[in-house]
């Protein structure tokens, strides 16, 4: 009886115990009623990414990272006169060249740029491609929103550009055309162009690099190929017949102080001017690097040459490309060069306009075109003046 009494206890036990389990995740214990409840992290569901509706972006506009508004806590260093303030005064403008997208959709950038500015050129929207897409199909409507900016806020509208090697369309380009049919599509867009925007666009830069890189002659470009080195001077002649009121520019780069590119410029202007074509003006385009490029006395007497042949001057695509990022010692080193290029324009009576090739770091051309560069602008990625902005303020309010 005594071992059945044993082994009947044995039998209850592994009853109770139950077979060895592996061992599985449980909900944690509840807390005791007088413990402190910590709430759970909210883990929010996936969501798929919206998907953005397909937007017409211009053949060299490279966006940047989208600006982070500013604390508002944070005041911004601005003076209390606006560049354009200060340019009007000197009877110049002050101007950037703008891409229609970030005007139509960043009010940073189009405050920024409504501030500071008293002129705008049009960055793409105005060139051939954008422009005449198909032969005989015109698309203004970059263009018309960008003179609307323009007028709305009291600044002049400048036009780039009638004619280039690059950023035409397909048709044009590899058209085939005879002398005679080139001629044609040549003057045709350009009557087309400037009869459109007359009144509005007060200058144009007509021609826009045609000078061989080296300096040695003009460019090996299509127009050159097809029509013969008078293409130039049929273009002039085209734009004033259409527009006779506005200014019409010769535009390059590479020739903003002595050498061989600025003597061909120089030399290539005399004989165009003594030939009766209608050029009022050069521009400059001024790409610039920080450690290179022309040094003041330089930069002013080939200025004053040009001067000396009755043409306007316009710096017209300014920048002053940086490694990026940059130190504050490079930040000040480009900082001195604006205020140098500025200070040689307002130095010369025949100099009416500094335009900067764009509003802000954050919308600039030179990081999709210069591995390792940027910063060129005087704002900065999040619209903040930089050094450079301060010297072009002194050396216009000087």
């Amino acid at each position: 009886m005594r071992k059945l009494g044993i082994l009947l206890f044995v039998v209850l036990l592994l009853s109770a115990c139950g077979p060895a389990q592996t061992a599985v995740p449980t909900s944690p214990p509840e807390a005791p009623t007088n413990a402190p409840v910590v709430a759970e992290p909210t883990v929010e569901p996936t969501q798929a990414p919206t998907v953005e509706p397909t937007k017409k972006v211009y053949p060299t506009w490279t966006p940047r990272p989208t600006s982070t508004p500013f604390p508002t806590n944070e005041p911004l260093p601005f003076e209390e006169t606006s560049l354009a303030e200060l340019a009007r005064a000197r009877g110049i403008d002050i101007g950037a060249a703008v891409s229609v997208d970030p005007m139509l959709r960043d009010s940073q950038y189009s405050e920024l740029l409504a501030r500071e500015f008293s002129l705008m050129v049009a960055e793409n929207a105005l060139k051939p491609g954008p422009l005449q897409p198909q032969q005989g199909v015109f698309d203004f409507s970059g263009g018309d929103a960008l003179v609307a900016f323009a007028e709305e806020n009291g600044m002049r509208m400048r036009g780039h550009t009638l004619l280039w090697h690059q950023q035409s369309p397909a048709w044009m380009e590899k058209g085939n055309f005879s002398r005679e049919e080139a001629i044609q599509v040549l003057e045709e867009h350009i009557a087309t162009v400037t009869t459109h925007y007359k009144g509005k666009v007060y200058a144009w830069d007509v021609v826009n690099e045609v000078i061989d890189q080296g300096g040695n002659g003009l460019r090996d470009s299509f127009w050159l190929q097809s029509i013969g080195p008078d293409y130039i001077e049929i273009a002039f002649r085209a734009a004033r017949a259409a527009d006779p009121d506005a200014l019409l520019f010769f535009n390059e780069y590479g020739a903003e102080g002595m050498g061989g590119k600025s003597e061909t410029q120089y030399a290539l202007l005399k004989d165009l001017l003594d030939k009766g074509v209608p050029i009022d003006g050069v521009g400059l385009q001024a790409h610039l690097q920080y450690q290179g490029g022309p040094n003041q006395m330089d930069f002013e007497r080939n200025m004053q040459r040009l001067a000396d042949l009755g043409l306007i001057i316009h710096i017209t695509e300014l920048d002053i490309r940086l490694p990026s990022p940059a130190t504050q010692k490079v930040l000040d080193e480009q900082a001195e060069f604006y205020h140098m290029v500025v200070t040689a324009c307002v130095n010369q009576p025949a100099c009416k306009a500094v335009i900067l090739w764009g509003v802000s770091d954050n919308y600039s051309w030179i990081p999709g075109q210069y591995r390792g560069m940027g910063e060129g602008l005087l704002f900065d990625l999040l619209y903040k003046p930089k050094p450079a902005y301060h010297a072009v303020y002194e050396a216009l309010k000087q």
